[in-house]
């Protein structure tokens, strides 16, 4: 597997920064040509408000089971399956209202108001995709088969789904899109000809709030209109240093935290001189 990395400067200020750079990311799976295949397909990484519901959050706006039930979901790289919250988390909710509880988790999926579109299956077909699942979360799952709807005239009929089914919600506030080294939706997305590559580039935007921009997720390759000079190829190693599967590890070499003064920004090393610091990032 291969990281194509680019360095674009970022507007200043950046409150807390690795100084000086946005990433953007392309991941190709077992391929490492520079060249995007066709087909590819774009998900807006941007707010998301969900019809019908107090849901507005960011991530990836997608429609499960028929009649639709639109969530949001965030892309990534620890997990292979997509996962998504249950409406049972919210049954028993005491923090807040059931509204409030949705809108923290993006919007909820319910079974039963998927009725036909969904059919159960065994937990192990979702337990044995992420083996790491019991280490980064005490919530169980069940899952099942749905209709995943991409677009008006793109859709995954019978994908597989995992389903965080705990009624306390504790320790998932958000539904996953999982793309790690052995994606269930890359997977199901290339043998559907939708996509024509197993890999994706991704342009993780910003929640800024002075300079919020939106950004995308390319599927089976990259945005050439993100793109300026020439790649850069670097390794990835399906383990980091404590054993964990981590797609994303880097070495941090100096750490930052920007403050915006009255004339001007001052930096605050928040790292040692000459100390790396290894880390498994999400997008």
């Amino acid at each position: 597997m291969t990281l194509l990395k680019r360095k674009i400067m970022t507007q200043p200020p950046m409150r807390l920064a690795i100084p000086g750079y946005f990433f953007y990311m392309a991941l190709r799976i077992a391929a490492s040509s520079n060249c995007s295949p066709s087909p590819t397909l774009f998900l807006q990484l941007s707010n998301c408000a969900v019809p019908g519901t107090s849901v507005d959050s960011w991530g990836l706006s997608l429609a499960l089971s028929t009649p639709p039930q639109y969530l949001c979901l965030v892309p990534s790289t620890v997990v292979n399956s997509t996962l998504v919250v249950s409406s049972e988390v919210c049954q028993n909710y005491t923090a807040g209202t059931i509204a409030q509880c949705k809108s923290l988790r993006r919007n909820t999926f319910n079974t039963s108001t998927a009725g036909s579109s969904f059919s159960s299956l065994s937990t192990n077909t979702i337990l044995g995709s992420n083996p790491l699942w019991a280490e980064i979360s005490p919530e169980p799952l069940t899952a099942g088969q749905t209709v995943l709807q991409l677009s008006p005239d793109s859709s995954l009929p019978n994908y597989t789904i995992g389903i965080i089914a705990s009624g306390r919600g504790t320790s998932q506030n958000v539904g996953h899109l999982g793309l790690a080294n052995d994606s269930d939706f890359l997977h199901a997305a290339l043998s559907s000809g939708l996509i024509g590559d197993n890999g994706f580039g991704l342009n993780a935007g910003s929640q800024s709030i002075a300079n919020p921009r939106p950004g995308v997720l390319v599927l089976g390759g990259y945005d050439h209109a993100s793109i300026n000079g020439a790649f850069s190829h670097f390794p990835i190693s399906d383990a980091s240093s404590s054993g964990k599967e981590c797609l994303l590890q880097v070495t941090i070499t100096q750490l930052v935290l920007r403050l915006q003064m009255l004339d001007g920004f001052a930096d605050v090393e928040l790292s040692e001189p000459g100390v790396s610091i290894p880390a498994c990032i999400e997008p």
